[in-house]
């Protein structure tokens, strides 16, 4: 995020929840408020890691195309990812649950 508010051009792909979290949280941040000051000196982020949601582009490519997410001052959701993490959740406990019972 950095190299990003520097002015360097980024492309990310990604399907890990934890960088689309991280980055939800850098946009949050970006807030104007106390609160918002709070929370980063309280997890240690600092004012130029922190990203605006207007600045940004976020996008899903599927086999045949490529579609823009809406970004807000909250971040972004990526659907597909969620479902999946959701239904591996859902194996994981079964699995577990009915191994460990």
């Amino acid at each position: 995020s950095k190299a990003f508010n520097a002015g360097i051009k980024i492309f990310i792909s990604t399907h890990s929840d934890y960088i689309i979290r991280e980055l939800n949280n850098l946009i949050m941040l970006k807030q104007d408020s106390e609160k918002s000051k709070e929370l980063q000196h309280k997890y240690g982020y600092s004012e130029d890691e922190l990203l605006s949601f207007s600045e940004l582009g976020v996008y899903v490519c599927g086999e045949n195309h490529v579609l823009p997410v809406e970004l807000t001052d909250t971040g972004f959701e990526i659907e597909t990812i969620d479902t999946e993490i959701n239904l591996l959740n859902q194996s994981s406990q079964d699995i577990f649950f009915s191994l460990h019972d």
